[in-house]
């Protein structure tokens, strides 16, 4: 399945949400309660899609740097639960392991984590996803709206709240659904 059509499954689901969320806050609690929902809705809608952006290129940049291997036959969950692959059927694998000596194995271990450590310019390059402008503008909305709310002693934390995490548990939902197929 494409990324078009993800992202137009997210689109109907946030508008599903929306309207849902927009449409019952202001049954229950009139124009206040529709003020609170939307600020809540829209703001939260904005950091999550600019998080999931900004992830988004960051893994796509690494991945062209070769910072992340892509050609490994085992996959991530399977390098965690089995990181000396101790459980596969290769037998061939097991006896070289088996005949390997203990200094040997905490050598390369110790190698492998001199490795694994990061200089700056990394860490820098790696944390570009955290201060994009886009997410922090969607940060900046979000505080502004709540801080609008409270000074104008409109803000009801209810509507305010749910509506916060709607957007997230449609994302949530429709990406679920997405693994799934």
């Amino acid at each position: 399945m494409g990324g078009e059509e993800v992202i137009s499954k997210i689109a109907i689901s946030l508008t599903i949400g929306a309207l849902v969320t927009l449409l019952s806050a202001w049954l229950i609690g009139g124009n206040i309660y529709l003020l609170n929902a939307s600020i809540a809705f829209f703001s939260s809608m904005a950091v999550t899609l600019s998080s999931m952006k900004s992830y988004r290129d960051m893994v796509r940049t690494r991945i062209e740097l070769g910072a992340i291997d892509t050609s490994s036959q085992r996959d991530t969950i399977e390098k965690i639960e089995d990181p000396f692959d101790l459980y596969s059927d290769d037998e061939e694998r097991r006896e070289e392991e088996e005949n390997e000596d203990l200094r040997s194995v905490v050598a390369e271990e110790k190698r492998r984590l001199k490795e694994r450590k990061r200089s700056l310019s990394q860490s820098i390059r790696d944390s570009k996803a955290a201060f994009n402008p886009i997410r922090l503008v969607s940060y900046l909305i979000l505080a502004s709206g709540f801080i609008f709310l409270a000074k104008s002693e409109e803000l009801r934390l209810a509507p305010y709240l749910l509506s916060l995490s709607v957007p997230t548990i449609a994302l949530l939902f429709t990406l679920s659904r997405e693994g799934e197929e």
